[in-house]
């Protein structure tokens, strides 16, 4: 990877994100239900109100990741073969919920291969 291509910010998912809204995790699963895979059209680091957070891509929004995956955002962006990977449809993501030690709902993610 040249230094232009590794630090200027580009599109490098070649999907149109206009008009993406960002959404969580809870508004996806109240909407689809937790038994969906859906690909992964790109990854991104966002920089915030609550400091860097770690952000998915799908067909038609951005979906908020948790704190915890915010470190395997990074090493995908800074992995060609990753790149690779979700640029040829081969990685997908579900979304479920569990229940906290606080007896609320929380969300989380895993990856899917596909």
């Amino acid at each position: 990877m040249s230094f232009a291509s590794k630090y200027n910010r580009s599109n490098r998912w070649d999907i149109n994100t206009d008009g993406f809204e960002y959404k969580k995790i809870a508004d996806v699963v109240a909407a689809d239900g937790e038994d969906v895979t859906y690909k992964v059209r790109g990854v991104r680091i966002t920089n915030g109100k609550y400091g860097e957070g770690a952000v998915v891509i799908l067909d038609s929004c951005y979906v908020n990741l948790p704190k915890r995956m915010t470190e395997d955002v990074e090493q995908i962006l800074s992995s060609n073969e990753d790149i690779d990977a979700i640029k040829s449809g081969k990685v997908g993501i579900e979304f479920y919920s569990y229940m906290g030690r606080d007896d609320k709902p929380h969300f989380s993610a895993n990856w899917v291969d596909m």
